[in-house]
């Protein structure tokens, strides 16, 4: 079974970052050495989103040997298989959004690594996958810092901030950890905040 590694942004506005992070030359020659096969990642809806793809995915494209490149589709997808020097592929997949993303995409996914926005969270937490979460630090109200550290200190998830290659460290750590599942609610003030954030 090849392992796979999900990205997502939420529905609506892209998390630049986070996407000019996994869309990197050198995250997507990590993934191949860590093994994954396959590489989903949710970009949202916003209009800038698709050139923000397009000129991460050119980048891409003169450091790996793309084999197969549909094209975007009026959806706004695209897929796309990369060789590496010693033959090992990579599928990656970009998709606007799907309703089912938790069934389709999640799920079979080995890896999750989100923006903190809590929705998104607890729908990877709830199934119990490995879950790294980016802080979107250009947030004026940011209180998704305090929310996800609050979920790393259940050792649940890891929280990344700062630079790239705190970010690509972040990721071979993950792969040798083993993350608690997430707690049943249990009504105290953490978990009420929690779920009321996400509107469950």
């Amino acid at each position: 079974m090849t392992k796979q590694v999900l990205v997502t942004t939420g529905a609506t506005v892209t998390f630049t970052k986070l996407i000019q992070f996994v869309l990197d030359p050198r995250y997507i020659g990590e993934l191949i050495e860590l093994g994954y096969a396959d590489l989903v990642v949710q970009y949202g809806k916003s209009t800038e989103a698709k050139s923000l793809i397009e000129g991460l995915l050119s980048k891409v494209s003169k450091e790996f040997d793309p084999v197969e490149d549909s094209g975007f589709d009026e959806a706004g997808q695209i897929q796309m298989v990369f060789r590496d020097a010693n033959d090992h592929s990579l599928q990656l997949r970009c998709i606007r959004f799907d309703r089912d993303l938790v069934s389709k995409y999640t799920a079979p996914s080995e890896l999750v690594i989100s923006h903190a926005g809590t929705g998104s969270i607890l729908d990877s937490l709830r199934i119990g996958k490995k879950l790294i979460v980016l802080i979107n630090e250009a947030l004026s109200d940011n209180h998704q810092v305090e929310i996800a550290k609050a979920f790393q200190d259940l050792n649940v998830l890891k929280v990344a901030q700062g630079n790239f290659s705190d970010f690509l460290e972040l990721t071979r750590e993950v792969e040798h950890l083993q993350f608690e599942r997430l707690p049943e609610p249990n009504g105290s003030i953490v978990e009420e905040v929690l779920l009321q954030e996400a509107k469950v």
